[in-house]
């Protein structure tokens, strides 16, 4: 998907601010979001969902006791496909759109071709990302845990 068409009517509905920012990154997101969870959502077992027909069960009923609960895995893997993305589409919002943060800087830093900063703003997002797939790796595990999956 061209991002850098959709930004302008993003930066025009939602503004330079941070609500732009936050729609640019969610952009980013949600695709590989969708794309994981529509995967894990057609790996739902055909039996089980017979079963659940058999007794008549409604279609709520379908996702409650049977999609959502085998779509945890994939969704424990689309939070720590997110994690780094997130990261990546507010330092692209923040170049296309604000000028501002990392982004900015890693535009300026271009811009100058100052490889020394284009290098520590890398450095910089790498030491931010890494934490946070740590910490959604660590939920995945408890979240796993406790579904037994």
């Amino acid at each position: 998907m061209p991002l850098i068409v959709f930004t302008p009517i993003i930066v025009t509905v939602l503004g330079r601010d941070v609500m732009g920012t936050l729609g640019i990154a969610s952009l980013v997101s949600f695709f590989p979001v969708f794309v994981v969870m529509l995967e894990g959502m057609n790996q739902t077992p055909r039996p089980a969902s017979d079963v659940l027909d058999l007794y008549g069960a409604s279609r709520f009923a379908h996702l409650r006791y049977l999609v959502m609960p085998a779509t945890i895995p994939y969704f424990c893997t689309a939070a720590r496909l997110v994690a780094p993305s997130a990261i990546l589409g507010v330092m692209t919002a923040e170049w296309l759109s604000t000028g501002y943060g990392l982004g900015g800087a890693l535009d300026e830093a271009r811009g100058e071709l100052d490889f020394g900063m284009s290098w520590s703003i890398a450095f910089i997002t790498v030491l931010v990302s890494l934490p946070l797939v740590a910490l959604t790796s660590w939920v995945e595990r408890s979240i796993l845990r406790r579904y037994g999956r």
